[in-house]
């Protein structure tokens, strides 16, 4: 089997003296990650009876971070329950019998829509179950805040600026925090030549996982590799032209994450940010926060930030206000 850029995938094995396996490594292609190196390490090998050993600590790292520990305090060879221990998955709703890949065909093509937010600055979005960004036209420079959730979502957004600003360059692309579903974009806009604008505790992740060799993908960044810089954000960032201004702010403490910013334009009064949804409940009004919202709306009152349009990463039906922020902390569960 070969990887999407048509070179061949290896693993490499290391067995001690014993003839045990102490580690297994490899290589696989990650969106964001590059070649990332997965390394499983085994130890602690041990017989539970029945004369079959079996390691006592699994750990596995992924790109260099941990992913998994496991400690075996048990194990039996062949167990006669094995179908219940480990059932079969079901085949997704749809799928052809016999398998024969995802139903439904290839997804559906996107379609770009725009809002104008103000003279500078643009929503782009795909509609329902889009991940929305924000296009904000700086005096020589484009930013780009969020960067789509898929690649092709991010390249759509990104050959509309160039239609839409010619000759302007992408200098930055904003990250609301490093969850998988709001990084998968980032390689398109960075391939462009983009510098990434990140909280600090995600600056090390992005710069090691984004500058990871890429020569198992074909995508994008590939075929266009640079070596990428991450601007950090402490508690605050502000970038400017003099006339036109946003200010990123890192929210903590939040249950969401620790790499947590919203974004702040001042004189438009507007706020986006990543995952505080609020959402209208049926028959009118607002669902009562959930514990997101219920951090971010006191971190925003501490920071005297007063917003009017509350704009969220994930698509809303319908333009959100400061005032359906408050209802949905005032709801009341029924």
């Amino acid at each position: 089997m070969k990887a999407p850029s048509g070179a061949s995938y290896r693993v490499n094995g290391y067995v001690n003296s014993d003839n045990l396996v102490e580690r297994v490594e490899t290589w696989l292609g990650e969106n964001l990650m590059g070649d990332m190196h997965i390394v499983a390490n085994y130890s602690g090998w041990r017989d539970f009876g029945g004369g079959v050993l079996v390691p006592t600590q699994i750990e596995q790292t992924r790109g260099g971070w941990p992913f998994f520990e496991v400690d075996v305090t048990n194990a039996r060879g062949n167990p006669p329950n094995l179908a219940s221990l480990a059932p079969q998955p079901a085949p997704p709703a749809g799928a052809p019998p016999g398998g024969g890949g995802p139903p439904g065909g290839p997804p559906p093509a996107l379609t770009l829509t725009k809002e104008e937010l103000s003279p500078w600055l643009w929503r782009y979005t795909t509609g329902a179950g889009s991940y929305d960004s924000i296009v904000a036209e700086f005096d020589d420079y484009i930013m780009m805040l969020e960067a789509g959730q898929s690649q092709a979502r991010a390249q759509l957004y990104i050959d509309e600026i160039k239609r839409q600003f010619p000759g302007k360059p992408i200098r930055y692309v904003w990250n609301s925090h490093p969850h998988g579903d709001h990084t998968p974009g980032i390689p398109a806009v960075v391939a462009e030549g983009a510098t990434v604008i990140a909280q600090a505790n995600a600056v090390e992740f992005f710069t090691r996982a984004l500058n990871t060799p890429r020569t198992l993908l074909n995508d994008t960044l590939a075929q266009k590799p640079r070596r990428v810089r991450v601007d950090s954000v402490e508690d605050k960032r502000v970038y400017t032209d003099g006339t036109r201004t946003v200010e990123f702010y890192h929210i903590y403490p939040a249950p969401h994450s620790n790499a947590l910013l919203v974004a702040y334009f001042p004189q438009e009064k507007i706020l986006f940010q990543g995952d505080f949804s609020v959402n209208p409940a049926q028959g009118g009004g607002m669902q009562p926060a959930n514990d997101h919202v219920r951090a971010l709306v006191p971190a925003l009152a501490k920071l005297g930030l007063d917003y009017e349009r509350y704009i969220n990463v994930h698509a809303s039906a319908a333009a959100q206000t400061k005032a359906d922020v408050a209802a949905a902390m005032n709801a009341v569960a029924r």
